[in-house]
């Protein structure tokens, strides 16, 4: 492998030197499963496809800023000459290309761009988000990747209509450098263990998956291996700056490479995925999937929050007379509504108030979407009541064990288009950390995983900041998921000591 990788290496900085130009190639790869990379996007250029990208969020794409133009991006592809009912095409509302891009005869350098879609995409098995790192560190030497794009698929520059992938592999900044000392720590070289099999330059823009994140941005390469990618890691905070408040990057789990990660779980991280966009509208929806209505007041500690201008936004719940706990995505100025069951309704059991503070988490991170809680002080004590009541917190530290079965309510979607009128609720079972971690390795102590046994009654996402109540008490804050269970919740038991220097003498 290192007498390939040498030889493509000299050739490379060879052809550099001679002013090569960038071609996209999947060469001797292999057409991809159908759907299983949902994260994908063809870029098209004047109806005709130029390049590759993926979705980071549900109004993001990512791809190399080479590629920028006057661009249609379409989701949900497999097959670029078919009409595919699968399909999503969108406009691009605005291009935001790293402000130090250079292209010049040896390097291009900085080369990424974000693309903001002109709407949301609809996040579902055949459309979904890919994590971002979580980390700025490099990727380990050895490690294998994945390639999926539909440039050049052999040598004589036939093009693919279909998603053909391959496999990759890093062989460590060190080799890297050794043959192009010009690499910069926003770069990442990878080549294949044989010369046959090989991306030698992907499709441009498109992303290298990772253990399940998108590690790298295709940038340039030639007819040999390796090929050079962004390195995705290395723009974390300009990223994060571009996104801003309204990124909705959900990490949730891998679409990876066995199909039942992406039907259990997608989400990125990543994806893709809630996180900071719900404060602000088109946000990802709420939704208790295949519930019942709640029995009226049955949930006395609920509370529906409401975004100024926007109406009703998430879920929460009282566990103190003045203290509403919720997740830190939800954060925005927000009106708490106690004592509902119907939100359009007058009802005298509803008690509204303003927020005099509010604690979110100090390491709340939007981008991995976690230590995601925050705590609202009200602007008075509530009047507890038969409709008014507090939760109980646990008071152990320890884990629920798998197959407790808890209780979601909300005021979310309750299929994929219909909101309630009234409370509506669900039971999900909790998914022992084990097997959550065989999906979804990104989870933290501050992350519990639940899911319905029958997909079709579960909480896709709850209501985000809703609480999840097992054995009378609320062990989890609805933090993320998507159309297939489980989500994944914040686990209150991490945050006992933060809550009660938050909360003090009032809890």
């Amino acid at each position: 492998m290192e007498r390939c990788l040498g030889l493509g290496f000299l050739l490379l900085a060879a052809q550099l030197a001679h002013g090569g130009t960038l071609r996209s190639q999947i060469v001797g790869g292999h057409e991809a499963r159908p759907h299983s990379r949902p994260y994908a996007a063809a870029l098209k250029k004047n109806g005709y496809f130029s390049c590759g990208g993926f979705l980071v969020a549900p109004q993001w794409v990512m791809t190399a800023a080479h590629c920028n133009g006057d661009i249609q991006v379409l989701l949900g592809a497999h097959d670029l000459d078919a009409v595919e009912d699968t399909q999503q095409v969108f406009g691009v509302e605005s291009y935001h290309q790293h402000p130090e891009y250079k292209r010049h005869h040896r390097m291009v350098i900085n080369d990424i761009l974000l693309l903001k879609l002109d709407r949301e995409a609809k996040l579902n098995k055949y459309v979904q988000v890919i994590p971002l790192p979580q980390s700025e560190d490099d990727l380990p030497k050895g490690t294998e990747c994945v390639i999926a794009g539909w440039g050049r698929i052999d040598a004589r520059y036939q093009p693919s209509t279909k998603l053909f992938m391959t496999n990759v592999t890093l062989p460590g900044r060190r080799k890297c450098q050794q043959f192009i000392p010009e690499l910069t720590d926003g770069m990442v070289c990878a080549g294949s263990r044989t010369k046959l099999c090989d991306v030698s330059n992907g499709d441009s823009g498109s992303a290298m998956v990772c253990n399940g994140a998108a590690h790298g941005v295709v940038s340039y390469g030639f007819h040999v291996p390796p090929s050079i990618y962004t390195r995705v890691a290395g723009y974390l905070p300009w990223i994060r700056k571009v996104m801003g408040s309204s990124c909705h990057l959900k990490p949730a789990i891998h679409p990876g490479e066995l199909d039942i990660k992406m039907k259990h779980f997608h989400q990125h991280l990543l994806l893709l995925l809630l996180s900071c966009g719900l404060a602000k509208p088109g946000r990802l929806r709420s939704q208790i999937i295949g519930g019942r209505e709640a029995k009226p007041h049955s949930r006395p500690y609920m509370a529906a929050l409401k975004m100024s201008g926007f109406g009703f936004g998430c879920g929460g719940f009282l566990v103190a007379p003045q203290w509403v706990m919720t997740a830190a995505h939800c954060m925005e100025e927000l009106t708490v509504v106690l004592g509902a069951h119907e939100l359009h309704a007058i009802e005298k059991s509803q008690q509204v108030f303003g927020v005099e503070s509010y604690h979110k988490h100090p390491k709340y991170n939007p981008i991995s979407i976690s230590n995601d809680i925050l705590l609202l002080k009200l602007t008075s004590k509530a009047i507890l009541n038969e409709y008014v009541q507090v939760v109980p917190l646990p008071t152990s530290s320890s884990d629920l064990p798998g197959g407790t079965v808890c209780n979601l309510a909300g005021w979310g979607l309750i299929d994929s288009y219909r909101s309630p009128k009234t409370l509506f609720e669900t039971n999900v079972t909790i998914v022992s950390r084990r097997k959550c971690l065989d999906v979804f390795p990104y989870l933290t102590d501050g992350m519990i995983c639940a899911g319905s046994a029958n997909q079709l009654r579960d909480s896709s996402q709850g209501d985000s900041g809703g609480p999840m109540v097992c054995n009378g008490v609320v062990h989890g804050v609805v933090s993320f998921g998507f159309d297939f269970p489980p989500g994944v919740y914040t686990r209150i038991a991490n945050y006992l000591p933060w809550i009660k220097e938050v909360i003090g003498a009032d809890l």
